[in-house]
C-alpha cells in the first residue's frame, strides 16, 4: 500500500450546499492521489445543522485544511473560501466547472481519484459530462444536471482544492514524469507543462488573494 510523506500531505475539507443533496467531503492529496476519506450528507432544515457546521469549518481551518464552500449565500462560506462552479475561471476565461471536469478526468484516467467504500456512485461518468469543443477550440462539457448531485460536486471541490494548491516539485514528478526544467526539445508535454504549471500557480495566488480579503 503506497505510504504517502507525512510532509507532502494537503488536508481537504470540501462542502457543497447548492444542490438538493447537500454533501462535505473529507480529503487528503499527498501530491499524487486525491483520497476522499469520507463523503457525508448533509440532512435536515438548515438552522439544524448551520451551527455545529459553522463549527467545523473554523475547527478544519485551524488544523490546516484548505476549505472550499459552493454556496449562492455567505451563510457557511464567510468562514472558508466560497467556490461557484458556474463562476468563470479568470484564468483560462473559462467556467469553473469546464476547469474542474478537466483535471478531474486526468486524475481519474491514470487512477489517482480513490473513493470511501460505499461511494462508487459518486465517480462522475463521461456520459454525465460529454466532452465537447467551443468556437475557439477550447474543451467544453455538456453537462447532465440531473445526473451530478451534490455528492458529485463536493468530489469536484476537493478536485479543486488541490488545483489551488500551488504545484510541488513531488507533483511535477508524479504527475509528468519528469522535472520541469528537463531538457528534453522532443518532450511533446513540454509547452503544456509549462502553461498549466503557471496557470495552476496564478490560479492559486488569485485565490489566495481573494481568501485573505475575506478575512
Amino acid at each position: 500500500m503506497y505510504s504517502p510523506d507525512e510532509n507532502a500531505i494537503h488536508k481537504i475539507f470540501a462542502i457543497s450546499l447548492t444542490d438538493r443533496k447537500r454533501f462535505k467531503a473529507y480529503a487528503v492529496f499527498n501530491a499524487e492521489q486525491l483520497i476522499v476519506e469520507r463523503l457525508v450528507e448533509i440532512k435536515g432544515i438548515f438552522s439544524s445543522w448551520r451551527p455545529a457546521l459553522v463549527e467545523e469549518v473554523l475547527k478544519r481551518k485551524d488544523q490546516g485544511f484548505t476549505l472550499l464552500i459552493e454556496e449562492k449565500t455567505d451563510h457557511i462560506s464567510r468562514h472558508g473560501t466560497q467556490f461557484l462552479f458556474e463562476d468563470r475561471d479568470e484564468m483560462e476565461m473559462r467556467i469553473n466547472y469546464y476547469v474542474a471536469l478537466d483535471w478531474y478526468f486526468a486524475l481519474k484516467n491514470i487512477g489517482n481519484i480513490i473513493l470511501p467504500p460505499g461511494a462508487e456512485q459518486f465517480h462522475i461518468k463521461e456520459q454525465y459530462a460529454e466532452k465537447l469543443q467551443d468556437e475557439q477550440g477550447r474543451i467544453k462539457y455538456n453537462i447532465n444536471w440531473e445526473q451530478l448531485t451534490g455528492g458529485h460536486r463536493a468530489i469536484l471541490l476537493c478536485v479543486m482544492a488541490t488545483v489551488l494548491n500551488p504545484l510541488n516539485e513531488t507533483y511535477i514528478e508524479k504527475m509528468f514524469g519528469g522535472r520541469l526544467d528537463d531538457k528534453d526539445e522532443q518532450d511533446p508535454f513540454r509547452t503544456w507543462k509549462a502553461i498549466t504549471i503557471g496557470v495552476d500557480k496564478a490560479r492559486a495566488a488569485h485565490w489566495n488573494a481573494i481568501d485573505e480579503g475575506r478575512k
